[in-house]
């Protein structure tokens, strides 16, 4: 979905984009990402609002895993049934189960199977990144659309976490000084409230071993914060 002032029209807007559930069994993320748009929509009689639609040009993807979410809604049995999309790894026609699918979030081709414990080459574990990089087309849809608006800015919402993710995550890859996409996560979690898990929201590289994901990809490719 698209929000701006003139939709039609692509102008001489930097462009933002919030998307949901890369992992289809993160249910909420698709709620996050609906949350934002209903703000926007809601409240076009406020300054900051308004500023936005008028000056920017944002885009929002709620659903990016639709059959990962489709599995988890049909409450299929096995653990994180999901999470991955809906591919056919095995070349076996039947009903999808959590040794199926590629995790779309170590998919992208950035450091795309580059730690040892990021991702895995199995097609049966929940973090399968897929034969080769780019392989899905729920990564390859992201990508055209960041490859034509080279987002300025993007939230990706997962859940399972108190924390704001900066890139980059993978350990090695240093950040140029001073490094923006930190500082405006500080900033975002300073004015964050204390959450409903009573925790209070903090800023963090990774939150364990991962590569091959979106955040990195963004800032890698268009310098996406």
């Amino acid at each position: 979905l698209r929000v701006t002032k003139n939709p039609d029209i692509d102008e001489s807007e930097p462009a933002m984009l919030i998307n949901g559930a890369h992992h289809g069994d993160e249910l909420l993320s698709v709620l996050f990402a609906l949350y934002n748009l209903d703000y926007t929509l809601s409240n076009q009689s406020l300054s900051h609002v308004s500023h936005w639609i008028d000056n920017t040009d944002m885009w929002f993807v709620p659903l990016v895993n639709p059959d990962g979410n489709l599995m988890t809604l049909r409450r299929n049995k096995g653990r994180n049934v999901g999470r991955k999309n809906g591919k056919d790894t095995d070349g076996q026609c039947y009903e999808r189960g959590y040794k199926e699918g590629v995790d779309l979030n170590r998919n992208y081709p950035f450091a795309w199977g580059e730690i040892p414990k990021g991702s895995s080459g199995d097609q049966k574990s929940n973090y399968y990144r897929g034969k080769v990089p780019a392989s899905e087309p729920e990564t390859q849809a992201i990508m055209s659309l960041a490859n034509t608006y080279h987002f300025v800015g993007a939230i990706s919402w997962h859940t399972n976490g108190t924390m704001v993710i900066s890139p980059y995550t993978i350990p090695g890859k240093k950040n140029p000084s001073p490094d923006i996409p930190w500082l405006i996560a500080e900033e975002l979690v300073s004015k964050t409230p204390i959450q409903p898990n009573d925790r209070e929201m903090i800023v963090k590289k990774s939150m364990y071993d991962v590569d091959g994901t979106d955040q990195d990809w963004h800032y890698n490719e268009h310098g996406t914060i």
